[in-house]
């Protein structure tokens, strides 16, 4: 079983912190730990994850409840006395099956509606066809379907 089905599990920020937003900070043998504990914070932690950050010379895990783009003026980057990084959990609106981390994406990327791909005249069927066979690269279904069904809609 697939951790989620989204391409990578999490987005890494290097040297970055979000401030104020922590609900539990918690020691780990290493990053994969610390990512481990993020996914299962729900079950294990009783707290929702969006966010954790990694200082990897403490071995401290803070698992947040907020992102950056929730608390923009709270997000710092380019952090120099400390080694530290930030990650958001890309898991955290789609369904996730067990701990075991597949991909971690370290490079920006944002998907926006310029990246969208519209396709019209198409029927209900081939708009599921097209889903189905998307799905692995999406961010989040919801979001997913709620394009596809607004693009089937405008075309009819």
């Amino acid at each position: 079983d697939a951790l989620c089905s989204t391409p990578y599990g999490f987005e890494r920020y290097p040297q970055s912190l979000l401030i104020g937003h922590a609900m539990k900070v918690v020691l780990a043998a290493g990053l994969s730990e610390c990512l481990s504990k993020c996914l299962t914070a729900p079950a294990s932690l009783h707290t929702q994850c969006r966010s954790a950050m990694f200082f990897y010379e403490t071995g401290e895990c803070i698992i947040n409840r907020e992102r950056r783009s929730d608390w923009p003026e709270l997000f710092i980057d380019g952090v120099q006395d400390q080694l530290v990084d930030y990650f958001e959990n890309n898991c955290q609106d789609v369904h996730c099956f067990n701990g075991q981390l597949h991909w971690i994406r370290t490079e920006e990327y944002y998907i926006n509606h310029e990246k969208d791909v519209i396709i019209e005249s198409m029927s209900l069927e081939e708009c599921k066809a097209v889903y189905w066979k998307a799905r692995q690269f999406i961010r989040s279904e919801a979001d997913f379907k709620w394009r596809v069904l607004r693009e089937v809609l405008s075309t009819r």
